[in-house]
């Protein structure tokens, strides 16, 4: 995993880290990956949904 930098002094940092322990910087929340984390939650789901419903539901076949 990439580690995290300050954009102020360039000096690493923890992700629970509120400021830059070097130059007292704020760093900013991560409410980025929360949002992509919850949006391939539901994309997962949403495809193992789809995949249940293709085996589990027959093909109608009457039409043709």
């Amino acid at each position: 995993m990439k580690g995290l930098h300050c954009k102020h002094c360039g000096s690493d940092v923890e992700r629970t880290d509120p400021r830059c322990p070097r130059c007292g910087m704020p760093l900013p929340e991560h409410k980025v990956m929360a949002a992509h984390r919850k949006f391939l939650l539901f994309f997962v789901v949403l495809v193992v949904f789809a995949l249940v419903m293709m085996l589990w539901l027959p093909p109608d076949w009457s039409g043709l």
